[in-house]
């Protein structure tokens, strides 16, 4: 299990003691937890399980993920695949340490045929590491590139069963990053309702847990607007969805919510 999220300080305090969840919702099924420890929230990566981390454009999913790959590597617990469609600069840091570590790959997918390849090389990952981690990046870039975007579309749901499959088949955790656009959005009693997330909805119904992030305004005048988001078109009610942001200002809080077979999903964005 992942413990020392040290090299994450700079997005997520060094330490934290208590994780309260102080949750304004007003959804059915919804299991109050309070977390000691980030263990909590990551347990599932010791297991067989397809997990996503969502959040809106802001690349903040994808450095949480990238940041928790590091720490598998540096830490030694577990061989990693990275696979991306193109790792920015600023994650070089983190391709340097993979290309150093005998036991972790890392693939650029190209964006062709993202879909066949993903498979290939997590096939081949887990003849060579049946102890592996599988962390997946990028996979929104495709439905930006108008060349690919509606062939793509059609694969999603079968990409995200097919995963779901390796990863309980083999015990292996497979984590994705997901960095969203909202496509429309409108307020009513002082939620946000989202739709047409197609990318989202065929990961969030196949995947057994979900992280959604957002860096919340300290100083908002409203808190509990900036995370009472729901997602509504979600058609799997029994998904296990972990949702939590912190409060960029004093890195000092989580909130979090625990959904439990609900036929709606709210979403911190």
């Amino acid at each position: 299990m992942v413990k020392d999220f040290k090299k994450i300080a700079e997005i997520l305090p060094e330490v934290i003691e208590d994780i309260e969840n102080s949750y304004y919702g007003n959804f059915s099924h919804v299991n109050r937890t309070y977390y000691k420890s980030l263990d909590t929230i990551i347990d599932g990566f010791n297991k067989g399980e397809l997990i996503t981390i969502a959040g809106e454009k802001n690349n903040f999913s994808s450095l949480f993920m990238l940041n928790i790959a590091k720490n598998c590597i540096l830490k030694g617990e577990k061989p990693i695949l990275l696979l991306d469609f193109g790792v920015p600069d600023k994650y070089s840091e983190l391709l340097e340490i993979i290309r150093i570590s005998k036991d972790c790959k890392y693939h650029e997918i190209p964006i062709t045929k993202p879909v066949e390849c993903i498979y290939e090389k997590i096939q081949n990952f887990i003849e060579i590491y049946s102890d592996g981690m599988v962390f997946i990046n990028g996979l929104d870039q495709i439905l930006n590139d108008r060349r690919f975007r509606f062939e793509f579309k059609d694969k999603l749901e079968p990409l995200a069963i097919k995963l779901k499959n390796l990863a309980r088949k083999n015990n292996i955790p497979i984590v994705i990053a997901l960095n969203l656009s909202m496509s429309q959005r409108y307020f009513r009693d002082a939620y946000v309702e989202i739709y047409d997330l197609g990318i989202y909805d065929a990961f969030a119904c196949y995947s057994d847990k979900v992280l959604t992030t957002k860096v919340f305004d300290y100083d908002s005048q409203d808190l509990r607007r900036d995370f009472d988001v729901r997602i509504v078109k979600n058609n799997n009610g029994k998904n296990n969805t972990l949702y939590f942001g912190l409060y960029q200002e004093t890195q000092s809080i989580i909130e979090c919510n625990y959904n439990n077979n609900s036929n709606k999903s709210s979403v911190a964005f």
